[in-house]
């Protein structure tokens, strides 16, 4: 898949970020491909961001119930590094 530089740029550090944490290998590319799609979908998606990722999860209810755990899962982690990129980053850049 071909992703654009605004989508790479975006998703790099938390890729990097991925690397440091204490899960396996499959467990990482799985978080990496949830977030990608939900990034992607997220594009589309004429709603506001506050309600984006209810949406998406109602919508992958909806279509395919099986993989909602692993996007779950995926989003949290997705989450967690947007929460510690936010506290640390300089008051200026918030």
């Amino acid at each position: 898949m071909r992703r654009d530089s605004a989508l790479t740029d975006e998703l790099m550090p938390f890729v990097a970020w991925l690397a440091t944490q204490p899960i396996p290998e499959d467990t990482r590319r799985s978080h990496r491909e949830v977030t990608e799609a939900f990034l992607l979908w997220s594009r589309a998606d004429h709603g506001t961001a506050r309600g984006r990722r209810r949406r998406y999860e109602q919508q992958l209810s909806e279509g395919c119930p099986a993989r909602l755990p692993a996007v779950q899962d995926g989003l949290d982690r997705w989450e967690q590094h947007r929460v510690l990129v936010a506290r640390t980053a300089p008051s200026g850049e918030r």
